[in-house]
């Protein structure tokens, strides 16, 4: 399949989910498919999945903030990643669960952590770049955000490996276990019990030696929860203050390398590097697609839809929608305005976004001005292994100091 635009006709029976999202080929490039449902059925319904497919961008902001008719609860039925956790509750239990933790995610106290992202990526990049041969996944994207995760939280150096693993195999779809979702499933089991027990023994550590940090802290406050609640709430801090940002840096390094121009205007003026960053969540979103339950009969996009229905938007394709974005499929960093969803809508609306973004513009800047020019190298990319995830497992490139 092509990311090229063009006016390539796709047959319905090639176009079907889940079966080809679950190929190479369709997880580096599932833009087609995108392209061709927002041509046809902007909303439709899956026959054989039992599900409404969201592809258009109206549509998907009004599912998702709605959450009196378009319930969060669906997160929490699709297995046991997000069961319990605050992705799958509504409000008023949401709001509460959330604001345990949110004063930790503003963008003042983001800043806070700047000086040492920014420390952190120049100690990568200075060992990375010593021989010309770097790879922006695994030398920079895949170590940075899990170090700045645990940073915040209070993990200590020597259990990063061991979290960032645990991170990646709990987020992994289908395409890692050759199809098999119940093996899949078994291995998110397994892996949720594993990072509950090494969480466990970081609460353990903290309340004997409490820090400046954000275990510490809250542990500190008693917000009235559980030991059960307080764990499944670190462990969606950990996954997802790591494993998003990755493909975000990852997905940005990859875009400027297949556009020079945009990269070259970026060595000219690194004050742009926030537009690069802004525009890669449009034209490359990290997370795919989210899912909704729906509370009552309604009606979207013209579509009368029942109650308990199953509802997933897609965010990626909805950032594509050229009712909404001129020339979608074009990479324009700066284009106004760009109000894509890449980091949702409403109450949902990523709790770690102001982060993401700042570790995201700290590397992409920091390896401009460490380097004179890049070049992709010819080695075949492996998809990130995850069906709700996008981005790469390897980047290799060439580069000049």
């Amino acid at each position: 399949m092509s990311t090229e635009e063009g006016d390539e006709e796709v047959d319905a029976d090639e176009v079907e989910f889940p079966d080809r999202f679950h190929t190479r080929e369709f997880a580096l490039d599932p833009y087609t498919w995108y392209r061709e449902n927002l041509r046809r059925d902007r909303v439709s319904y899956d026959e054989r999945g039992g599900y409404w497919n969201v592809f258009g961008y109206d549509a998907a902001v009004e599912v998702l903030t709605d959450p009196d008719r378009y319930s969060s609860r669906a997160l929490g039925e699709g297995g046991v990643l997000f069961e319990h956790t605050m992705l799958s509750m509504d409000p008023p239990e949401h709001t509460e669960r959330r604001g345990t933790v949110a004063e930790y995610f503003h963008p003042q106290e983001v800043d806070e952590h700047k000086a040492t992202v920014e420390r952190r990526v120049d100690e990568l990049l200075d060992e990375a770049l010593e021989d010309g041969e770097f790879d922006a996944v695994a030398d920079l994207a895949y170590k940075l955000p899990i170090m700045t995760i645990c940073d915040i939280l209070g993990v200590p150096r020597d259990e990063w490996r061991r979290f960032k693993q645990l991170s990646d195999t709990a987020v992994a779809g289908p395409i890692s276990t050759g199809g098999d979702v119940e093996a899949l499933e078994e291995t998110r089991q397994q892996t949720v019990l594993e990072s509950g027990r090494a969480l466990h023994e970081q609460l353990m550590r903290k309340r004997e030696e409490p820090e400046d940090d954000l275990i510490s802290n809250v542990l500190e406050k008693d917000h009235g929860l559980s030991e059960y609640e307080l764990l499944r709430m670190l462990g969606l801090l950990m996954a997802a203050g790591n494993v998003t940002t990755t493909n975000l840096i990852g997905n940005a390094v990859w875009t400027l390398l297949e556009h020079p121009d945009e990269l070259e205007k970026l060595r000219d003026n690194p004050e742009r590097t926030g537009d690069v960053v802004e525009e890669v969540l449009r034209y490359r979103s990290p997370v795919q697609f989210t899912g909704r339950l729906t509370t009552e009969e309604t009606t979207l996009a013209g579509e009368n839809v029942d109650p308990d229905e199953h509802v997933i938007v897609w965010l990626a394709a909805a950032n594509r929608d050229p009712e909404i974005f001129d020339e979608p499929d074009e990479f324009e960093p700066g284009r106004e305005p760009n109000n894509h969803i890449a980091f949702g809508r409403g109450p949902h609306t990523c709790l770690g976004a102001s982060l993401a973004r700042m570790e995201a513009e700290v590397a992409v800047r920091r390896l401009v001005e460490q380097t004179e020019s890049w070049s992709k190298v010819d080695e075949p990319l492996q998809p990130f292994e995850s069906t709700f995830l996008y981005g790469v497992q390897n980047l290799p490139m060439e580069v000049e100091l």
